[in-house]
């Protein structure tokens, strides 16, 4: 058997610190093209699609 040396004191992992980057969210500025108002009824896989797809962590920001 190789013998190896002992693991050395584990480092604390240098986190990245906080940088004031804008959160993802709607562009500000006028929309490229408005959406019609009556929307025709979604199917209910389709709407959970698009909910699941949004980022969770700008909801929890406001």
């Amino acid at each position: 058997m190789r013998r190896t040396r002992p693991f050395p004191e584990p480092r604390p992992f240098p986190w990245p610190s906080p940088s004031p980057l804008p959160l993802p969210g709607p562009p500000k500025g006028p929309l490229p093209e408005p959406l019609p108002l009556p929307l025709p009824p979604l199917p209910k896989k389709l709407v959970l699609c698009v909910v699941v797809e949004v980022p969770l962590v700008p909801l929890f920001e406001l």
